[in-house]
Formats: structure tokens, C-alpha cells, sequence
């Protein structure tokens, strides 16, 4: 459902910061937000973006060394897959 509000612009900018810190949508910050404040069991969909790192280790010899040609390589391979 669509519907507008008028917040403090310190405030907006404050969710704003929050979402992206959170890999999230201002919709899905706010969705969450009010479901918790409410206390709705209303969950947003994922909205498909990650945080890096992806993969952690508990100890430090176990690197991943990745370069912009392995994720430009990655990501054309996924995106070829997925519109073949």
C-alpha cells in the first residue's frame, strides 16, 4: 500500500544512512521498523543485496584475493547464466 508521511529532515537522513549501512531499501528499513513498533509479524521480502565481506574466517590464513577482472568475470558469468 502506498501512502505518504512527512518526516523531520534529520531524521530522514538518518534512516537513510541507516538502510544503506544495512543493505537495505528505505521501503524495508521503514517496513521493519513499523512491524517492530506495532508489533506486527509483517517481514519485508529480501531485497537481494549483500554486505561484504561474504565469507569470514575465524583465522587470518584463509584469504580470498579477488581483483576487479574476478568480479567482472563473476558477475558477467551469473548474468549470461541467468538471461541465456
Amino acid at each position: 500500500m502506498r501512502t505518504t508521511i512527512d518526516l523531520p529532515p534529520e531524521l530522514m537522513r538518518a534512516a537513510k544512512i541507516a538502510a544503506t549501512e544495512r543493505g537495505l531499501s528505505l521501503k524495508d528499513l521503514f517496513t521493519k521498523a513499523l512491524a517492530h513498533e506495532v508489533g506486527a509479524g509483517v517481514h519485508p521480502p529480501k531485497s537481494g543485496r549483500v554486505r561484504f565481506p561474504l565469507v569470514g574466517a575465524a583465522d587470518a590464513t584463509h584469504k580470498v584475493d579477488l581483483g576487479n577482472a574476478d568480479l567482472e568475470e563473476a558477475l558477467g558469468n551469473d548474468d549470461a547464466a541467468k538471461y541465456a
